[in-house]
């Protein structure tokens, strides 16, 4: 099967890479991935323009004359950091996907995103086409017509595909309505192998937050309840693990020195897989104080998943599945982001450890039952299988 993805390169733990080994072990996966940059300041960007075009013209020359390399089964488009560079990929990559599905027979292409679902409609390949949908990519635009550009992709995606695969609850009702109809329409959440997360009653710090650092994910609420929460518990702990947009993390660090919590408060930046589950296993109380915007209301994020897989307890923001599965697995506390409620909830965990316990167990079992990664990967599984006997299924 052909994989079509923007997201190999996320500097998170992304969608795909949770699915990929089980889907190694069933098909030949071969992966188009349209490489974005995440977080790079202005200075940073501009030294790479002339770098960036100049590769894209190679992997367009080289889909031309039929002579693509792939490292490890992926072949890469950079997406150039130049004015119409992203329609430039557009462009390049039908080309690549085209001349994979030709000469390997693969038998479904599973396209993950908007720019990867519309290359493959580009393609014009005559294979089945599965569409992921893991978010409403527009609304991580503020310029209106990218923003109606990205909606009308999404929209055209969601309608001509096969089969669409949805991440989370609204997300699944959303394009069963665009569809006009409840076929063919799965839910596939993400999950978690619990088996990684293993717990540790040595506990080193109180709060943890994983994930991009930036304003749509909401730590600067957190920070701005510890202000409150220092002056009672002076021992108050957080640690943050992940790359920090640099406009973002100046304003954190003006709440960190005015609040005087620059001994309580550690930034680890970007680091190693197994380091940041070393992290979760000492910490004690999750943070998800996601804002409340119509991208969170869609998103299902996997860092819940994993903070519940670790038996922490879990602070939410009253936003989309992440308060629905808090609340359902009855794992921690949800708030509005106010930081007196947030600083509330943080006082009320430290100060009942069996409280703390209890939701960090009760999440542990609830992701155990419902987001099991081999469960969620055999649903998948069969959905391929199914296209690739010829049959077009009609799944409810």
């Amino acid at each position: 099967m052909l994989i079509v993805t923007s997201d190999i390169k996320h500097p998170t733990f992304s969608r795909l890479h949770i699915f990929l080994p089980f889907l190694r072990e069933k098909f030949d996966v071969v992966i188009v991935s349209l490489q974005k940059y995440y977080l790079m300041t202005d200075e940073e960007s501009s030294s790479y323009h002339l770098i960036d075009f100049i590769r894209f013209l190679s992997v367009l020359l080289k889909a031309l004359i039929g002579k693509s390399q792939s490292v490890n089964g992926v072949y890469t488009v950079t997406i150039p950091r130049v004015k119409g560079g992203l329609l430039l990929s557009i462009l390049a990559a039908p080309l690549l996907i085209r001349k994979l599905v030709k000469e390997n027979n693969f038998v479904t292409v599973w396209g993950m995103g908007p720019i990867a679902g519309f290359c493959v409609m580009l393609s014009k390949v005559k294979v089945p086409f599965v569409y992921d949908d893991y978010d409403r990519h527009q609304f991580f635009y503020d310029d209106p017509l990218m923003k109606r550009v990205m909606q009308k992709i999404q929209e055209l995606c969601i309608v001509g595909a096969d089969v669409v695969t949805a991440a989370s609850s609204p997300l699944h009702d959303s394009s069963r309505k665009m569809r006009a109809s409840k076929k063919n329409v799965i839910s596939v959440p993400n999950g978690v192998d619990i088996q990684k997360f293993p717990r540790t009653d040595a506990s080193e710090h109180d709060l943890f937050y994983m994930g991009i650092i930036d304003e749509r994910h909401g730590l600067h609420y957190v920070l701005e309840a510890m202000g409150s929460v220092v002056s009672s518990e002076p021992d108050i702990s957080l640690v943050a693990v992940g790359p920090i947009d640099t406009a973002y993390g100046d304003n954190l660090q003006q709440i960190i020195d005015r609040f005087h919590l620059s001994s309580n408060v550690q930034f680890k930046g970007r680091i190693d897989r197994d380091k940041v589950l070393e992290y979760l296993s000492h910490a004690k109380i999750g943070a998800a104080t996601f804002p409340k915007t119509e991208l969170n209301k869609y998103a299902f994020t996997i860092k819940l998943l994993e903070y519940m897989a670790a038996g922490l307890a879990i602070i939410a923001s009253d936003v989309g599945d992440t308060a629905e599965i808090v609340r359902k697995a009855n794992c921690g506390i949800v708030v509005d982001t106010r930081p007196e409620k947030i600083a509330g909830a943080i006082m009320k965990l430290m100060r009942d450890p069996e409280l703390q316990h209890r939701y960090g167990e009760c999440g542990r079992e609830y992701v155990r039952h419902n987001y099991n990664i081999e469960t969620i990967s055999r649903r998948l599984i069969e959905i391929f299988e199914v296209l690739a006997s010829n049959k077009l299924p009609f799944f409810y």
